[in-house]
């Protein structure tokens, strides 16, 4: 007689959600890394009161108003949020936290099955 319920051993259920954990913090840094990276171009002067960055979704906003650069159009960044007026959207980075480690879950998952081969 089995006694097999089809649940994981504590061991593996662990291993899982040390897994989880990693790939969560992993993809904080990168999502925080990829709004670092990212950039908004501006056409016109009205477009720096609403500079949007953040991969894959933007989820930083920032008004970059009082720039008055020479002209247009032109690239930007996230800028200091001491300087100037930022707000940013928890829920499109936890979004973006969420795809970000999901991707990350496929790979390995994948990596070690075809390692197995």
């Amino acid at each position: 007689m089995s006694t097999d319920t089809g649940r994981a051993a504590p061991s593996q259920l662990a291993a899982m959600v040390v897994r989880a954990l990693a790939a969560a913090a992993i993809a904080v840094v990168t999502v925080i890394g990829l709004a670092a990276a990212d950039v908004d171009r501006a056409r016109r002067p009205a477009d720096l009161s609403t500079v949007k960055v953040g991969q894959p979704f933007a989820w930083v906003t920032q008004d970059q108003s009082s720039v008055d650069p020479p002209d247009f159009p032109r690239d930007l960044r996230a800028g200091s949020p001491w300087e100037y007026p930022t707000d940013v959207a928890w829920l499109w980075f936890g979004v973006d936290v969420a795809v970000v480690a999901g991707l990350i879950l496929c790979f390995f998952t994948l990596r070690r099955a075809f390692s197995r081969r």
